[in-house]
């Protein structure tokens, strides 16, 4: 299925993606390419636990090569600003213990929006909000 409008993460050597907009519906899936294999897979636990409303548009990305973050998106009625991680647990059975939990955001939350950027440095995500 071709996705637009959705993000891909990637702590070598393997790419993620979740979610998008497959031109009929929004997505909430979450799957891994293996650069080695060539494989594609869902990633074990990325059905589990809080996951991610249907979205695209949103903005990821890696923390410390094990914790993806997703923040804000479209749904297809409203822009988000809510927040998802989800926690790459090597060495994982079957994604035991993996699953997707909901970002605690203190302080001034950005408003809903859609295709944001963002870019991490040392111990802090920042967000450049643009319409």
């Amino acid at each position: 299925m071709i996705t637009k409008t959705h993000n891909e993460i990637s702590p070598p050597p393997k790419r993620y993606v979740f979610g998008g907009y497959s031109g009929f519906t929004w997505l909430n899936d979450f799957w891994c390419f293996d650069f080695k294999s060539k494989i594609w897979e869902r990633v074990p636990g990325g059905s589990e636990g809080a996951v991610p409303s249907l979205r695209f548009g949103y903005v990821s990305a890696q923390y410390n090569d094990q914790t993806i973050f997703i923040f804000g998106g479209y749904d297809g009625s409203t822009w988000l600003n809510d927040m998802s991680e989800f926690t790459l647990l090597p060495g994982a059975v079957n994604g035991e213990g993996q699953q997707w939990i909901q970002t605690k955001q203190e302080g001034s939350i950005p408003t809903g929006r859609s295709c944001p950027a963002w870019a991490t440095h040392q111990d802090s995500l920042y967000l450049l909000l643009v319409f």
